[in-house]
C-alpha cells in the first residue's frame, strides 16, 4: 500500500490542541449567555426540538408505610432547566391518561404523550 498521500496530508494537518487548549475551550463555550436575549419564538423552538422522546412511565406498588405507589425514574433534566423548558412540554394535544403526574412539583408524565404502566392490583 501506497501510504505516501496519508503522510502527506498529515504533514499539512493543523498541530492538535492540547489538553490544556482544550479544556480552556470547553470552560469558555459551557454556556451560551445569549440564549436569554433571543426572541422568545426563537427559544421555544429550541426547547420544542430539544425535548426529550415521549416516555413510558412505571408506576409500582410502595412498600413504604403511608407512600401507596412510586415512580422509579428521576425528573428529567429537560424539566429541571428552566420554566421556558417546561411549558413547550405542556402543550400536547392528544391524552391517553387521565392527568399529569407530578414528582417534587416537576411534571413527570405528560397525559398528552406519555405511557403509564402500573401493577396496581385492581
Amino acid at each position: 500500500m501506497d501510504y505516501s498521500i496519508t503522510q502527506e496530508l498529515a504533514s499539512k494537518a493543523p498541530a492538535q490542541p492540547s489538553t490544556t487548549t482544550l479544556k480552556a475551550e470547553t470552560e469558555l463555550f459551557s454556556e451560551f449567555t445569549l440564549f436569554p436575549k433571543l426572541p422568545i419564538e426563537l427559544r421555544l423552538l429550541v426547547w420544542t426540538l430539544a425535548a426529550p422522546a415521549p416516555t413510558t412511565i412505571v408506576q409500582r406498588k410502595s412498600s413504604v408505610k403511608g407512600r401507596s405507589y412510586f415512580f422509579d425514574r428521576p425528573v428529567p433534566a429537560f424539566l429541571q432547566a428552566c420554566r421556558e423548558s417546561r411549558v413547550v412540554t405542556e402543550y400536547k394535544e392528544v391524552s391517553l391518561a387521565e392527568q399529569d403526574v407530578t414528582l417534587n412539583n416537576h411534571q413527570v408524565l405528560q397525559s398528552a404523550r406519555d405511557v403509564q404502566l402500573s401493577d396496581a392490583e385492581m
